[in-house]
């Protein structure tokens, strides 16, 4: 009866004491929170400007993911570092969440959901060039909502065709 009872005390603390070992692996990791909601425990090795490089537990190759993608990074000290705020587009109706780049950075990661193109007639004479062109980046605006997009790479800037100005795109977002 005594040894029963050993081995249910030794099974116990054995169980115990993997439990901690396990708790203690996992507070010495990072923890990246990902666009998607996805989390992944890491050790985070040193960020950039559009950047988190990281290693997986127990590896020391390293992974490099753009910022794009992750929304917070808490670190095993427990402190948290927000790094971007997730745009949600549900449609045509969230257009004016949409942002607008001219920098490849800015989209990297993230997925093409569509080439655009916006155009406009000339407004009049008088009408400053600055209108027309805000008038077509309203258009690529509700264009990118309705492809799902939060982001437009412009790659073609205002164009002056005759009567016509046009600027062409292209629409990225999350997976």
């Amino acid at each position: 009866m005594l040894n029963r009872i050993q081995k249910l005390l030794f099974s116990t603390l054995l169980f115990g004491v993997a439990i901690t070992n396990v708790n203690a692996q996992s507070a010495s990791n990072d923890t990246i929170t990902k666009m998607s909601g996805e989390r992944i425990a890491v050790k985070v090795l040193s960020t950039s400007e559009n950047s988190v490089t990281f290693s997986w537990p127990g590896e020391t190759m390293t992974i490099s993911m753009s910022k794009n993608l992750i929304e917070e990074i808490k670190f095993a000290s427990g402190r948290k570092e927000k790094l971007s705020e997730k745009i949600v587009i549900r449609g045509e109706g969230d257009w004016e969440k949409v942002k607008q780049t001219t920098q490849a950075s800015d989209i990297e990661g993230l997925v093409k959901k569509g080439d655009i193109t916006g155009t406009t007639a000339n407004l009049g004479l008088y009408t400053p060039l600055k209108k027309c062109e805000a008038k077509i980046i309203v258009q690529l605006k509700h264009d990118a909502a309705k492809l799902g997009a939060h982001i437009i790479l412009i790659t073609n800037p205002l164009v002056e065709q005759r009567t016509r100005y046009t600027i062409g795109g292209v629409a990225y977002g999350y997976k």
